[in-house]
């Protein structure tokens, strides 16, 4: 059944060519996972997701617009979401409002404490030992660091999180994960991800992927993006916008997701998940490596 698939929405400008029927069968379905951006911007494509996955944390961008996605479901009153996100932001994360203020307001102290016992261990401790007061120093500054604001945010209510791992982006021949507690597989961008983590949590499962485009740079969100009052560049930016294609697709240090798509395919296959594509002009259509379905025929798909 249609209701049985895992629905992985990417954010290419696609997802706009659904038919407001084709968005209510797919909103009918159990599990929708969100990559990175989508979350969102999730009103725009009528499809409300059930995962998030968010695992980009390189840059104060990413890190802000997780923060973003957080306070818009939390402002929603959007509840029971799982999130998959960087075990980074582990500590970082919280469910009541008053822990998220203590957190805050002792991240601002922290710098007023630190400045004090400097102080303190100047007047006392360096009397004693300059090596003693440098070590004392050091160990601060690495204990009282001070994060920006965007670092803590609340979690929407029931919601549930898995910090994860993920493995190196550009080597080729990383592992494919058989658990949550093992690094994900990891290769030129969160899509490769995604898919380790679905044959993890949901083998044997169809899954059809929405607005998973890759062949142009463009969010289907573009100009709700730029009225954002934070900067939304990541890393890949220029050069997605250089290629006019998605990063995954983009030859960066002699690599390309291509060059481990079979890979990631006939790990899927070992999982009994088949990867099917909502849009006929993805590049993962036109390069042969899935097929295209329409959603009136996803039922007639023999299930493993």
């Amino acid at each position: 059944m249609l209701k049985d698939c895992i629905v992985v929405l990417g954010s290419g400008k696609s997802i706009l060519d659904l038919s407001p029927e084709e968005r209510n069968l797919l909103n009918d379905c159990e599990i929708k996972i969100a990559i990175n951006k989508f979350a969102g911007f999730y009103e725009k494509a009528e499809i409300e997701p059930t995962d998030i996955y968010f695992v980009d944390n390189y840059d104060s961008s990413s890190k802000m617009m997780l923060n973003y996605i957080f306070k818009l479901f939390c402002n929603k009153y959007l509840k029971s979401k799982t999130f998959i996100v960087s075990i980074d932001h582990k500590g970082f994360l919280f469910r009541n409002h008053f822990l998220h203020i203590v957190y805050k307001e002792f991240n601002y102290k922290k710098e007023y404490l630190f400045r004090f016992l400097v102080k303190f261990g100047r007047f006392f401790l360096k009397k004693v030992s300059v090596n003693q007061f440098n070590k004392f120093h050091l160990w601060l500054s690495q204990s009282l660091i001070t994060y920006p604001d965007y670092s803590y945010s609340v979690l929407p209510k029931k919601s549930k999180i898995h910090y994860i791992i993920t493995q190196d982006c550009i080597t080729k021949g990383n592992k494919w994960s058989k658990s949550l507690e093992e690094p994900l597989y990891h290769f030129k961008g969160s899509f490769s991800t995604v898919l380790n983590y679905i044959s993890i949590c949901y083998p044997k499962k169809i899954i059809l992927l929405a607005g998973v485009d890759f062949n142009s740079s463009d969010y289907f969100f573009e100009e709700e993006l730029e009225k954002l009052d934070f900067d939304t560049k990541d890393w890949t930016y220029d050069i997605k916008k250089s290629h006019n294609k998605h990063f995954s697709i983009i030859e960066t240090e002699g690599l390309k997701m291509d060059d481990e798509l079979p890979f990631m395919l006939s790990e899927l296959e070992k999982s009994n998940n088949k990867v099917y594509s909502l849009n006929k002009y993805s590049y993962l259509v036109e390069q042969k490596y899935i097929d295209y379905i329409s959603l009136n025929d996803v039922n007639m798909i023999k299930r493993p």
